[in-house]
């Protein structure tokens, strides 16, 4: 499921954020919000897809001056299925919509589901008619996964200009998809997208067969995209891999976490001081993601008043892991969240440490083409874990940080909706849309305070 599509009771929402420096632009408007009108996760994938190239296309009008300075807010006329020709792109504010009665709510999910019908319902009969125009000789049957027509010689190159501009990847899941491309270029050659079939696809996936299931799905999925792309842009009219799968189970678990032995062995031969010093340990004890402690800033790292059980005012430090910086990226919406320094981290030098900085935390960490700042710090360190640190297990890794925290919450009985947002995990329900930015300081205060590794001496 897309990272933008969210679920509320039994309907699904497309809801995005809006660029920090479109927000002028844009009327002051922050986020984005449309009723997919559906209950059914996979069309509600398929109806976002098509949402998101119109926001994107929105957004590209407000970056060139070319769109309008305010978004389009239609009133809804239960009168009528014609009253207004476009779906509800930006919701009515909150006191607008506490003014809506449950049919005039129900006339929004109903008017856009049924535009989206119609239109893919088009796409469809179109497809179809096309198929059965063609000549089909006696005993012959029909080749129903070609591509239908589409646009005459778009080829690889179309498509992948056109997912660029659709999805607006990293630079590094850019360099993915190209890798993907040129390896199906070594199978089938140059070709058209009309022309490429599933046997195409199936003849991609058997040249990874030595590869990790993972590495095979990752993949699958990239190319799907290209194709879902070129859709969206009409350079063919449906996508030969929209339903295509690859059946198989992992073999063992990818990720493990480290046992205290393991972290012992580590933290007692880490350098002495700078990135290299501090990323493992702060891992150990925050369970974030390699990336989101490099990326780290200054600023990120705040003071906050809370209540605690008795009511009374204290004070924590936290680590912000957000996107705000230009220079930052996280994984998904739910990977933005605060997560306490734990006594440990402070007892260790590490606050005494970050005052010491200006702008990144870590200066030492350069960004790489991608820019990505731990790349080259992953590489020493992954070759470290076997030849210095003694670890041999190739299924414990850097990340194997965040596991054994994850770990370790749940030992010391930490609520599943706490840990998920110290870790930075989705919950999956509708109870996330609810609530300030940020998950409440008190529990997550209280969660890291129990998390405690026995056994472990730290310097």
């Amino acid at each position: 499921m897309s990272e933008h599509v969210i679920r509320r009771g039994a309907r699904y929402y497309y809801r995005r954020r809006v660029p920090v420096e479109l927000v002028e632009k844009l009327n002051g408007q922050r986020e984005i919000q449309r009723a997919l009108g559906t209950s059914d996760p996979k069309e509600a994938k398929i109806l976002a897809r098509r949402v998101g190239v119109e926001i994107d296309d929105l957004f590209e009008r407000a970056r060139l001056g070319t769109g309008p300075a305010t978004p389009p807010r239609p009133k809804v006329d239960p009168s009528s299925l014609a009253s207004s020709p476009e779906d509800v792109l930006y919701p009515p504010k909150e006191s607008e919509l506490a003014a809506l009665t449950d049919q005039e709510r129900l006339f929004q999910e109903q008017r856009s589901a049924i535009r989206w019908f119609n239109d893919d319902l088009s796409l469809i009969l179109a497809s179809v008619h096309q198929r059965t125009r063609q000549a089909v000789a006696p005993g012959q049957p029909m080749a129903i996964h070609s591509q239908a027509q589409g646009t005459p010689g778009a080829g690889l190159n179309e498509a992948f200009a056109a997912w660029d501009r659709i999805r607006k990847p990293t630079p590094a899941t850019r360099d993915t998809m190209l890798r993907v491309i040129q390896r199906f270029r070594e199978v089938r050659g140059p070709a058209k997208l009309v022309d490429i079939q599933r046997a195409h696809i199936t003849a991609l996936v058997k040249t990874m067969e030595s590869s990790a299931l993972t590495t095979q799905r990752t993949y699958l999925s990239m190319f799907k995209a290209l194709l879902s792309a070129a859709v969206s842009a009409e350079l063919i009219s449906h996508s030969v891999a929209a339903n295509y799968r690859i059946e198989g189970k992992q073999r063992g678990k990818a990720r493990i976490p480290f046992t205290v032995s393991d972290v012992q062995g580590i933290i007692d031969k880490l350098p002495a001081t700078g990135a290299a010093h501090w990323l493992p340990i702060i891992a150990l004890y925050t369970g974030a993601r390699r990336e989101e402690i490099g990326q780290l800033r200054r600023e990120d790292i705040k003071q906050e008043t809370y209540r605690d059980a008795n009511g009374k005012a204290q004070k924590a430090h936290f680590l912000y892991i957000t996107d705000d910086d230009d220079t930052q990226r996280i994984k998904n919406q739910s990977s933005r969240r605060r997560v306490p320094v734990h006594a440990e981290l402070i007892r260790m030098g590490f606050m005494d440490y970050v005052r010491k900085q200006s702008g990144p935390i870590f200066p030492d960490l350069k960004p790489d083409k991608n820019g990505r700042v731990t790349s080259a710090f992953g590489k020493v360190f992954s070759k470290a874990l076997r030849t210095t640190y003694g670890v041999s297990d190739s299924r414990k890794t850097f990340h194997s940080f965040r596991h054994l925290f994850k770990e370790v919450l749940r030992e010391h009985d930490v609520p599943k909706a706490v840990n998920d947002a110290l870790t930075g995990h989705s919950a999956g329900d509708a109870a996330e849309d609810y609530g300030g930015e940020f998950y409440p300081i008190r529990p997550l205060v209280e969660a890291m305070q129990k998390y405690e590794l026995h056994g472990l001496t730290l310097p």
